[in-house]
């Protein structure tokens, strides 16, 4: 058997390739294709929002954190 330097089994790409060829049927479904679709659109502009407010919030609570730091620095300095 033939070793490969990355490791990765040569029945990768077809189980890729089913793996793909399912989402595709899942998608593209004439009955209910299009509601899919729309609803993870939802969901992936739901879950970016989301993710969008949880970085604003934390770079806000750094930026706090690192003012109240500079300020007992100071303090202790003078």
């Amino acid at each position: 058997m033939k070793r490969y330097a990355n490791k990765v089994s040569p029945w990768s790409g077809l189980m890729i390739g089913m793996a793909l060829g399912a989402l595709a049927m899942y998608a593209m479904d004439p009955r209910q294709g299009k509601r899919r679709l729309h609803e993870a659109r939802d969901k992936l502009y739901s879950t970016s929002l989301k993710t969008r407010k949880l970085i604003d919030a934390k770079s806000r609570h750094f930026s706090n954190r690192a003012r109240g730091l500079q300020a007992k620095a100071s303090h202790l300095l003078q």
